[in-house]
């Protein structure tokens, strides 16, 4: 007799599945906008530290495009061989049965995807609360009403359906590339160059590895593709357009960000930047 966990998956397989509402720009849109995050605030710096010259340091960001590329491929191979909403779950499930992918889809709800949203609300509560203060709030509570409004607001709009927050998505999407175009802009328009640093010796392995882990932390979330790989048009070649493309969006953004840290404030500014 077959389990109900099995029956789920295999009726998400017929015509009972879900239909490929997504063209290739909206998952472009989701797939970068999941990507780009608060690391990128965050990341340069702490790598500029690790680097040890701007030299290795932008080779650090383009090895983790590399390795993200490869691995978005790998993942259009098993998205479009195994199309499925349920995403890493259904291809756990398939490799190593019921239990891993129970394991995973309850580590999944309550450790990783829940802190990931409360980590990016509280850095966006934390920005909101320094250029909006709410003031009527004691000392604290601000920033958390911004996170907890935001996760509210966010849930609802993609309660309203797919289409719903597809479209908000990509508006969200295309507001945070503006915002970061601007920021590299404005670093070779409007500020002078900071004065060139010393060469500084290559990266010691253990400084290599550790600066990798924040890259690569950074560039972490395109894997989420999975979910939506059932429902994205156009099948096999969709989903490889839409990881390709946004994984080059990805790096082309993160290194003119590195660029215009780099550009505005040397590599000791930004090793030294919180």
């Amino acid at each position: 007799m077959d389990r109900p966990d099995e029956d789920l998956l295999a009726s998400a397989g017929d015509g009972a599945g879900p239909r490929r509402l997504l063209g290739v720009r909206q998952a472009i849109a989701l797939i970068v906008g999941v990507v780009i995050g608060a690391g990128i605030f965050k990341s340069p710096a702490i790598v500029a530290g690790l680097s040890g010259s701007a030299d290795w340091m932008f080779a650090m960001w383009i090895l983790g495009g590399l390795i993200s590329l490869v691995g978005a491929l790998c993942y259009s191979e098993l998205t479009t061989a195994y199309p499925h909403p349920g995403g890493d779950y259904h291809f756990l499930h398939r490799a190593y049965g019921r239990s891993t992918a129970f394991l995973f889809g309850w580590a999944r709800f309550a450790v990783i995807t829940t802190g990931s949203i409360a980590l990016l609300a509280f850095v966006f509560g934390d920005y909101m609360q320094q250029a909006l203060p709410l003031t009527i709030l004691p000392d604290g509570w601000g920033a958390v009403a911004y996170a907890c409004s935001v996760i509210v607001v966010l849930s609802l709009v993609n309660l309203r359906g797919l289409r719903t927050g597809a479209g908000t998505q990509m508006w969200l999407t295309l507001a945070e590339i503006g915002g970061l175009l601007l920021l590299s802009l404005a670093a070779a328009f409007f500020t002078d160059p900071a004065p060139a640093a010393a060469q500084a010796q290559a990266a010691a392995p253990l400084s290599f590895g550790m600066a990798m882990v924040f890259v690569l932390l950074t560039y972490g979330g395109w894997n989420e593709a999975a979910y939506i790989s059932a429902e994205v048009r156009g099948g096999a070649a969709g989903m490889v357009r839409a990881l390709t493309f946004s994984i080059l969006i990805i790096t082309t953004l993160y290194l003119m960000v590195t660029w215009a840290c780099l550009e505005t404030l040397g590599m000791q500014g930004m090793a030294r930047s919180e």
